[in-house]
């Protein structure tokens, strides 16, 4: 859960970073459900951005990238959901182990 957090102990605030500003990547064992891994290369990233009331926040995405990838296509994806909770969200759950 550390990954999520804005800061760790003795890091720079994360809001005086610009928008867009990766704080924090890794790469992780993708899977389904968190229980069956796939053998896709997915990396995380958690960057900074703004809120609609204009402070700043943090968030994360997860990128996979197939097998077979050609570097001219991309392909987005979003996950739809509702809740607040951290254990709820996509880039949480994509991880392997994280249920």
């Amino acid at each position: 859960m550390i990954f999520f957090c804005g800061r760790r102990r003795g890091e720079a605030c994360f809001e005086s970073a610009k928008p867009g500003t990766v704080l924090r990547k890794r790469r992780i064992t993708a899977s389904f459900f968190g229980l069956i891994p796939d053998a896709i290369d997915a990396r995380q990233l958690l960057y900074r951005t703004t809120a609609t009331n204009g402070s700043a926040i943090v968030t994360a995405t997860t990128i996979f990238k197939p097998p077979l990838a050609k570097a001219e296509r991309f392909v987005p994806s979003n996950t739809a959901y509702d809740s607040s909770a951290t254990i709820c969200e996509p880039s949480y759950n994509y991880r392997w182990g994280a249920t």
